[in-house]
């Protein structure tokens, strides 16, 4: 609303602008944005780039329009198509809830609220209603307890991995203590600006860092390791011979030879 009062689009505006958008929807069956604009325009409501933006997603929001087909490289306003009646809140917060945890598990509640946008206290019904659906575990070294879906241990993560940056092994929750120890997450976000490095998995932790540099004949995978992961010791024989398996992987998906080194 606030943004609308910017743009001046009034409440008889935006009825306007719908009522506009609805019978063109029914006679041409899709809209392109300039098209939408063109028939707001010709409907008497100025149109400009912001006012086009806002308007769009206006009637979106207001499910007069949906996103359908391409054309070409462009999508199309479309009306939307009717669809069975609207569920009960409490049931389709189960659902989620359900999808969430057997996707992301073990997971913890605030991650469940956090990613679904349900509040904690409809995340805690539906978890209750779930019933023997779920099971509650407590990761070593936490004192917070995690939800998994019932009958299934926590996977076994394959012992190294080289993740890319932003992957969902850290990316996917918000409460990242089983993953990560304590401090190193400026490590992963250097400064807090909200670019994660690519990460080490070893062990189902994250234990250091690494970069690749393209040349002209080879990739070098640079690693940088995070020492107090492994008691200041340098990483095992058996660590770096994982690291070159992943390595090779890489090489292969790259189309070309990858080269490890240590920082």
């Amino acid at each position: 609303p606030k943004r609308r009062t910017e743009l001046g689009l009034d409440e008889g505006t935006v009825d306007r602008a719908r009522t506009l958008l609805a019978a063109a929807l029914a006679s041409r069956g899709a809209l392109s944005r300039a098209e939408a604009g063109q028939v707001w325009e010709d409907g008497g409501i100025a149109i400009t780039n912001a006012r086009l933006y806002h308007l769009i997603l206006t009637m979106c929001l207001l499910q007069d329009a949906w996103w359908g087909p391409l054309r070409g490289k462009e999508q199309l306003l479309v009306a939307p198509t009717p669809g069975p009646p609207p569920e009960d809140p409490g049931e389709v917060s189960k659902k989620i809830v359900s999808a969430v945890v057997a996707g992301r598990g073990p997971i913890s509640v605030a991650d469940i609220a956090g990613w679904s946008t349900l509040g904690k206290r409809e995340v805690m019904a539906a978890l209750d209603e779930l019933g023997d659906s779920i099971a509650w575990i407590r990761h070593v070294g936490s004192d917070q307890d995690f939800v998994i879906a019932a009958g299934l241990e926590p996977a076994a993560p394959r012992r190294t991995l080289l993740c890319p940056g932003f992957d969902e092994f850290l990316l996917g929750y918000k409460t990242r203590t089983p993953q990560l120890a304590e401090g190193d997450m400026d490590r992963v976000v250097p400064g807090g600006n909200g670019v994660f490095r690519a990460t080490i998995v070893h062990g189902g932790k994250v234990v250091g860092t690494w970069s690749r540099k393209d040349l002209a004949a080879k990739s070098v995978v640079t690693l940088d390791f995070f020492t107090d992961a492994f008691a200041n010791r340098p990483p095992s024989a058996t660590l770096m011979t994982a690291l070159a398996r992943e390595a090779k992987d890489y090489g292969r998906f790259l189309e070309r030879p990858v080269e490890l080194q240590v920082r």
